[in-house]
């Protein structure tokens, strides 16, 4: 299904997403009119608003926290990344950036009410408090409330519509998911767009074996090494490194001209302008303190993965997560010692040279089009058409850095009809 969705590039997939996108609302509504009518319901929604402050304290609920946060918005995982590069260059993306974190927070909030209208009534049926039912991870959607929809008139009716709700929504984050693993690996591989249905092919299979592993007896346990480690602390570490790298190494004055270059033209503008002096503040101070705080409460409160019992997990479970943890890390790093030493062995000159060389952009670095890239003032020795920059640079010697990259003009969202 992923792959005949994304088969045809973005638009294909975007026409998908107007079901599975929204369908889930609607479900989430029917389920909660038809919760409301539930026996013992206002106690589960009580026992949902009443905070238990005393689990501040605890390590593993700021890393769940942050994780699920990051996961949704897919922060930190590429997918914005993706997906954004497929819009027109001139995007209202304020707007958008806005509608999707509200639009998020405001929907797990809501789901929350939903969820535990039927845990109360679950709890009443069993003369139970309702903390003794409430369940965590594959256990809240595959037996808790799975049983407590068992429990109701017409169950079988309800519990394919909810099933069926919880397959669209994890369609939506495996197109999500999908894209930018196919999307990076176009725009590394630009020469093997013309195979791309091959490629996606190939992805697709691969996945598909590898998630088998999670319809096996032990799948609910592989898929507990997996969300515990694969999605961690290492997805808050990727989140400080885009912080550094944007607000020190690259500039966040620069970042900041340059969406504005984007946006200019659009009607976020003015709520940019009240607003872009509080996000430079978090991207340089708030977001990477409150990110390195939760990772080192994750690391000092560490306790090693267990079975519902209270058994810690093998030996060779816990070496496995910490692969699927340290994976995800080392790959942050291949690529900038790759390029540090080809630089080093390949460019004349001093170490300060070379070095200089290893942290600039490339010369076609920027927006893909010589209309947008002429926008750009603000950067000394800013080429405006790196197919042509003879033209500003007179000698080679004045030329800057060039690499064997070089501007594709391949992506979607550049495509004729889009111009």
């Amino acid at each position: 299904m992923v792959y005949f969705a994304l088969l045809k590039g973005i638009k294909s997939s975007g026409k998908v997403v107007y079901f599975t996108a929204i369908f889930p609302y609607v479900m989430l509504i029917v389920l909660f009119i038809r919760g409301l009518f539930l026996d013992g319901y206002q106690e589960g929604i009580k026992f949902y608003m009443s905070a238990d402050v005393s689990r501040l304290s605890d390590a593993q609920v700021w890393k769940d926290a942050a994780v699920q946060i990051f996961f949704s918005l897919s922060a930190s995982w590429g997918g914005l990344i993706a997906l954004s590069s497929y819009n027109k260059f001139h995007n209202d993306c304020i707007r958008d950036a806005l509608i999707v974190s509200f639009g998020n927070c405001l929907t797990s909030f809501f789901a929350g009410f939903v969820i535990f209208s039927y845990l109360g009534f679950l709890a009443t049926e069993a003369n139970q408090p309702v903390e003794s039912v409430v369940s965590s991870g594959t256990g809240l959607a595959f037996i808790v409330y799975t049983r407590a929809v068992d429990s109701i008139p017409a169950a079988p009716l309800w519990s394919i519509l909810f099933f069926l709700m919880l397959i669209t929504l994890g369609l939506d984050s495996e197109f999500a998911l999908v894209e930018t693993l196919l999307t990076s690996y176009m725009d590394l591989f630009p020469q093997h767009r013309k195979k791309k249905w091959l490629v996606l092919l190939v992805m697709s299979i691969v996945l598909y074996l590898l998630g088998l592993t999670m319809c096996t007896e032990g799948g609910s346990y592989m898929l507990d090494v997996l969300d515990t480690y694969s999605g961690g602390w290492n997805v808050l570490l990727i989140a400080l490194l885009e912080c550094i790298a944007i607000a020190y190494t690259y500039g966040v004055c620069r970042f900041i001209k340059d969406i504005e270059v984007m946006i200019t033209p659009t009607g976020c503008f003015p709520a940019w302008y009240c607003f872009k002096y509080w996000w430079i503040i978090c991207w340089c101070f708030f977001t990477p303190l409150a990110v390195t705080f939760v990772m080192m409460f994750d690391w000092l409160g560490y306790t090693p993965l267990k079975y519902d019992d209270g058994t810690e997990f093998q030996t060779w479970a816990q070496a496995l997560g910490w692969c699927c943890t340290l994976v995800v890390v080392v790959a942050i790093f291949i690529a900038p010692i790759y390029h540090f030493i080809r630089i080093m062995l390949n460019h004349n000159g001093t170490f300060a040279e070379k070095l200089g060389v290893f942290i600039n952009p490339t010369i076609d670095w920027g927006p893909a089009l010589v209309q947008h890239r002429s926008l750009v003032d603000y950067v000394d020795g800013w080429v405006v058409d790196p197919n042509n920059p003879i033209s500003e640079y007179p000698t080679m010697d004045m030329q800057p850095p060039r690499y064997e990259t070089k501007v594709d003009f391949h992506n979607e969202g550049y495509s004729s009809e889009n111009l």
